[in-house]
């Protein structure tokens, strides 16, 4: 009966060209290395914090007592409704890495601004890994330098910002070793891969009202899975 992790993401799909939105969510015990998923609920329209908080108001009062921080990546509204319940909120690591990533311009050599993109990449993971000190903060006096800097790459200074903007948000694990949070929303990726999959096979899933009966029924079926704290991200079924 110890405190808890809540870790969500949304999963797209598409029903006579209208967008839906699967809202998937896990809870991981603290000081354990399992997340147990929950009933996902199914809206229509894109992914938004009244859907979220109407699908987060389905656990169990004295379940949601034990919830002390979420992971997520960066849903619009997802700061106040982590401070609103008084949760730490860890964003995801890898939602910002693979931004960097598609704007680095490894493969074009020719690309404007290559070096500064190459540059904000490796110090930003720097960033997202150090302990605090002065390695840190020299770190971040360099983002902050480059992305003031006119010029090309303009995808990359600005995801640069938002990361030096909520840099606590982002290395929350690191400020509350004690929750052993996970620094990723992979563990629910993961429940995502596999729905799409089922889908892909069955096809009997051609409605919403489908998705979420099969949705639900597979889930149940496993709701268990491996989730670890950063530095043991590795998961896998149970």
């Amino acid at each position: 009966m110890g405190p808890l992790v809540l870790l969500i993401d949304g999963l797209y799909f598409r029903f006579n060209r209208q967008p839906w939105v699967l809202y998937l969510m896990a809870l991981k015990p603290c000081h354990q290395n399992y997340a147990v998923f929950l009933d996902p609920l199914l809206f229509a329209g894109r992914e938004n914090l009244t859907c979220w908080l109407e699908t987060i108001s389905t656990i169990p009062p004295r379940t949601n007592t034990r919830i002390q921080a979420v992971v997520s990546d960066q849903i619009r509204g997802i700061t106040s409704l982590a401070a609103d319940n008084g949760w730490v909120l860890q964003l995801c690591h890898f939602h910002l890495i693979s931004q960097l990533q598609g704007n680095r311009g490894v493969r074009k050599r020719t690309v404007k601004g290559r070096n500064m993109r190459e540059l904000c990449y490796q110090l930003t993971r720097q960033a997202l890994e150090l302990p605090d000190g002065r390695q840190l903060q020299r770190v971040l006096d360099r983002l902050k330098e480059l992305v003031r800097r006119p010029g090309s790459a303009v995808r990359t200074r600005m995801v640069v910002r938002e990361f030096l903007r909520r840099t606590n948000q982002f290395r929350a694990y690191r400020q509350f070793p004690n929750l052993s949070l996970p620094t990723t929303t992979g563990t629910v990726e993961a429940m995502g891969r596999i729905i799409r999959d089922l889908m892909r096979q069955t096809r009997s899933i051609r409605t919403p009202h489908a998705l979420q009966i099969w949705a639900t029924a597979l889930i149940r079926r496993r709701p268990m899975v491996m989730c670890n704290g950063k530095h043991f991200q590795q998961k896998k079924f149970v």
